[in-house]
C-alpha cells in the first residue's frame, strides 16, 4: 500500500551555532517536503529560494486560546 501525502520536516534552530549545522540537518534536501523551522532568525540562509510563510503565534489578552498570524 502506498501512502499519499507530502513529507513534513521540522527543526528548531535555536541551539545551532553555525549555518553549516543547518546544512548538515538536510532539511532542504527534499524539494517535495514542507519544512517547518522554529527560530529561523537564529541562523540566516535557511530555505534558499524556498517559498516562505511566517507564522506568528500569540496568546490573546484574555488568555484564552491562541492567535495565529500568517504572512508571506
Amino acid at each position: 500500500m502506498r501512502r499519499a501525502g507530502v513529507p513534513v520536516l521540522h527543526a528548531d534552530l535555536y541551539r545551532l551555532r553555525s549555518e553549516r549545522e543547518v546544512d548538515e540537518l538536510g532539511l532542504f534536501d527534499r524539494a517535495d517536503a514542507i519544512v517547518l523551522v522554529e527560530w529561523p532568525e537564529a541562523r540566516s540562509g535557511t530555505g534558499r529560494g524556498a517559498r516562505r510563510w511566517r507564522v506568528t503565534l500569540s496568546i490573546p489578552p484574555d488568555g484564552n486560546g491562541r492567535a495565529a498570524e500568517i504572512t508571506r
